[in-house]
C-alpha cells in the first residue's frame, strides 16, 4: 500500500497592539499555501535524472510572497505501525532551489519531501520515488530454450493491470544468459514470494532460482532480475524443487530454503545461519516418492506466504504436509506446531493431489483459516474416488491434530475423467472460493460445489481450452493476479507451441478468472519454454 501524506503546517502569528474602544484589533492577511499536483507516486529508472518544478504545483494566495525550498529525501526501509509512517535510513538536503534536478541511482523506493516556506506560513508535501532497473510491477516469467540456456522476459506496468492490459508482446523486456551467465546452469525451479508488513520486512519481494547443475539456489534481484553472487546457497544433495517457509519465532525476517532432492529427500538451509541445517519436520524420514507445492498464498490479501510443501509415500498411501522449519524452536517440540501437517494414512487408496483454501464457515474476516482438500481413488476401482477435507485453524495443536474431517464419495460414470492429475499446482483464489489448475490444453475452475474435480461437469462453463487461441500449444503453468482493491481477478496463463517458427515458442495469456471465458490480453511469442510465471505488485 503506498501511503501519500499531506502535512499542512499553519503558523500562528500574533500581533499585538494599542486598541481603542471603537477598534476590535488589528487584522492580518496571510499567504496561504496548497498543491495542485495530483500524483505523488514518481516511477523512475536509475539512468534518468528527477525533474520537478515546485513553481508548477505549489500555489499561494498572495503570488507577491517570497519563497524558500527545501527539498530532502531518504531511502524507504520499512513501514512503521505505530506512527504509521514510512521508516528511513536517514533524511539528506538534496537542493534548495525551486527547480529539483536529481538523479536517484540507489534502486527502491525513496521518501522525496518539499518543504515551501513564506513569511507567513510553511507547506510540506511528500512523494514516493520508485527508483528501478525498469521493472517495477507486472510480469515476470522464467524459461528456457532446448539447450538448457534460461532467460527472465518480464513486462513492465508500473500503473497495475489495466494499463498492462493495454500493452502488447513488444513491451516485454528480456535478461538472458548473455547478462547473467547463472541463467545458463540447469536451472529446475523458479520461485518468487511477496512479503507484508512483519513478515518479513514490509514490501520485501524474495526470487530464488534452483541450478540442478551446482546443487545452488541464487538469490535474484527484483528489480534487474540478475543474481545476486553474494546471495547463493549450496546443497548438499541434487534438487529438484524449491520452497521458502518463515519463521514463526520472534525472527520474522528469517526464512528456510527447502529443497526436494533427486532422491526423494527433503533437505533444508537456514539463511541465518548461511548453512545447511538439520531438517525438524520428519526429521526421521529421508525418502518420499513425490511431492506436489501447495499452490498459492495462505492469507486472503495475497500478501502472505504460506506454499506447503506436500509429501506423498504412495506405497503406503501417506500424506505428510511441511509447512516450516522452525530452527529457532527447535529445543521445544511443543512450540513446533506449526511446522508439519499429519502423517495421513488413507488405506486401500490412492492419493492423487492435494489443496487448500479459504474455509467459508469460518468467513473471510478470519483468512488464514483454511481446509485442505485431498483427492483419492481406490487402488482397486480407480472409479471409486474421495474428496477428504481437513478443517482446521492455523493455531495451537488443532493445526496438527485436532482438525474435523469430512469424506465425500463419487463413483465415476462412464466418460468421466478426474481433472486432477498428480503434481500439479493447485492456485487458490480464497475470495471466490475457487481453485484453478491446468491439465494440457485446459485451466480448470475447481468450485465449492464440485466435490470431485471432473473434467466433465455442469460447471463446464468455468474451463479454458488452449486451443481457442493455439491449436497447437500447451499449457505450462498458470498463476492467479489479484487486486482486491477492485475486485479483479485474473489468471495468467504461460504456454508452449513446439511447432512454432520463432526462437521464443513460449507465449502468456490473460483471461478472468471469473469464468475462463474471455481472452482479456495475450503475449506471443516472448519467452523460450516457460517453467515459471508470476505478478510482481509493486508494493
Amino acid at each position: 500500500m503506498k501511503k501519500i501524506i499531506y502535512i499542512l503546517i499553519g503558523i500562528c502569528l500574533g500581533v499585538f497592539g494599542c486598541i481603542h474602544d471603537e477598534t476590535t484589533g488589528p487584522h492580518l492577511d496571510i499567504s496561504d499555501l496548497s498543491t495542485t499536483f495530483e500524483d505523488s507516486v514518481i516511477y523512475i529508472t536509475s539512468t534518468e535524472n528527477l525533474r520537478l518544478d515546485a513553481g508548477s504545483f505549489i500555489v499561494q494566495t498572495d503570488s507577491n510572497c517570497p519563497l524558500e525550498y527545501t527539498w530532502s529525501a531518504g531511502k524507504i526501509t520499512g513501514w512503521n505501525t505505530s506512527t504509521e509512517f514510512w521508516q528511513l535510513d536517514s533524511m539528506a538536503e538534496l537542493s534548495h532551489e525551486q527547480v529539483l534536478d536529481y538523479n536517484f541511482k540507489e534502486l527502491g523506493r525513496h521518501l522525496l519531501r518539499l518543504k515551501v516556506v513564506n513569511q507567513y506560513t510553511a507547506y510540506i508535501q511528500y512523494f514516493i520515488v520508485n527508483v528501478s532497473s525498469g521493472f517495477d510491477e507486472g510480469i515476470v516469467l522464467f524459461s528456457k530454450n532446448e539447450a538448457g540456456n534460461g532467460m527472465f522476459s518480464f513486462l513492465n506496468s508500473p500503473k497495475g493491470i489495466d494499463t498492462l492490459l493495454s500493452m502488447n508482446a513488444e513491451n516485454f523486456n528480456y535478461v538472458t544468459g548473455e547478462d547473467d551467465p547463472y541463467l545458463n546452469e540447469d536451472i529446475c525451479d523458479f520461485i518468487f514470494y511477496s512479503g507484508y508488513t512483519g513478515y518479513p520486512d514490509y514490501g520485501t519481494q524474495i526470487l530464488y532460482l534452483l541450478s540442478r547443475k551446482n546443487k545452488q539456489a541464487y538469490s535474484v534481484d527484483e528489480y534487474t532480475l540478475h543474481t545476486i553472487p553474494s546471495d547463493m546457497f549450496k546443497f548438499s544433495k541434487t534438487p529438484e524443487c524449491l520452497t521458502l517457509h518463515w519463521h514463526s519465532g520472534t525472527t520474522r525476517t528469517v526464512y528456510d530454503l527447502f529443497a526436494f532432492t533427486e532422491d526423494g529427500d527433503v533437505i533444508s538451509y537456514c539463511t541465518k545461519y548461511q548453512m545447511e541445517m538439520p531438517r525438524m519436520a520428519f526429521d526421521s524420514i529421508h525418502h518420499w516418492d513425490r511431492y506436489s507445492i501447495g499452490g498459492g498464498r495462505m492469507s486472503s490479501d495475497s500478501k502472505n506466504c504460506g506454499d506447503i510443501l506436500w509429501l506423498y509415500d504412495d506405497e503406503k498411501s501417506t500424506l505428510y504436509g511441511m509447512y516450516a522449519n522452525d530452527m529457532q524452536q527447535a529445543s521445544t517440540p511443543s512450540g513446533r506446531i506449526n511446522d508439519y501437517i499429519g502423517p495421513k494414512t488413507f488405506e486401500g487408496q490412492e492419493i492423487v493431489n492435494v489443496s487448500y483454501a479459504l474455509n467459508q464457515q469460518w468467513g473471510l474476516a478470519a483468512p488464514l483459516n483454511n481446509d485442505v482438500y485431498i483427492i483419492t481413488r481406490d487402488k482397486e476401482d480407480p472409479k471409486k474416488t474421495q474428496m477428504h477435507v481437513w478443517f482446521f485453524v492455523p493455531w495451537g495443536e488443532n493445526f496438527v491434530k485436532g482438525f474435523q474431517s469430512a469424506t465425500y464419495d463419487r463413483e465415476l460414470k462412464a466418460g468421466e475423467e478426474l481433472s486432477l492429475q498428480k503434481g500439479v499446482r493447485v492456485l487458490p483464489l480464497h475470495e471466490r472460493a475457487a481453485r484453478f489448475y491446468h491439465n494440457g490444453q485446459k485451466v480448470f475452475h475447481w468450485g465449492k460445489l464440485q466435490h470431485v474435480p471432473l473434467t466433465s461437469t455442469p460447471h463446464g462453463r468455468y474451463v479454458f481450452d488452449i486451443k481457442q487461441v493455439n491449436p497447437n500449444a500447451e499449457i505450462v503453468d498458470i498463476n492467479l493476479y489479484i487486486d482486491k482493491k477492485v475486485n479483479k481477478y485474473y489468471v495468467l496463463i504461460a504456454t508452449y507451441d513446439p511447432t512454432s517458427a520463432s526462437d521464443k515458442k513460449g507465449s502468456v495469456y490473460v483471461v478472468g478468472a471469473e469464468d475462463l471465458s474471455t481472452v482479456v490480453a495475450k503475449y506471443e511469442n516472448v519467452a523460450y519454454k516457460p517453467l515459471k510465471i508470476y505478478y510482481k505488485n509493486n508494493q
